[in-house]
């Protein structure tokens, strides 16, 4: 099967359910050690706000990201009435913030808009 576009939501979701299968793995060979299991969610959730550059980008305003997740739903609600797949709201929210600070539009430490 052909590869999602590098960096879409198609991408990111793949990706996530890669994760979250080694994940599920680790926490099979725990139990076989009688180790503590961990919990899988959690994980990639903590993941979700780290970069590939390891900065954080959890800790963006809340407000805005609730504004950018409203405008994925929405964006969504039009694709469906197109009759087009939806969109991963959450990939395609942690997308559109990664490119505000890329940008340099939003610093993820210090919450908000820059300039």
């Amino acid at each position: 099967s052909a590869e999602p576009p590098p960096g879409s939501a198609a991408d990111a979701a793949q990706r996530e359910s890669e994760i979250r299968e080694l994940l599920e793995a680790r926490n099979a060979r725990r139990a076989r050690r009688g180790e503590a299991r961990v919990d899988v969610e959690k994980e990639i959730s903590e993941l979700r706000g780290v970069t590939a550059a390891g900065a954080s980008r959890a800790d963006i305003d809340p407000e805005l990201r609730t504004e950018i997740r409203q405008q994925a739903l929405a964006r969504n609600e039009r694709l469906v009435r197109a009759g087009k797949p939806p969109l991963d709201v959450e990939g395609e929210v942690q997308r559109q913030i990664d490119a505000l600070v890329d940008r340099g539009l939003v610093d993820p430490h210090n919450e908000g808009v820059s300039g």
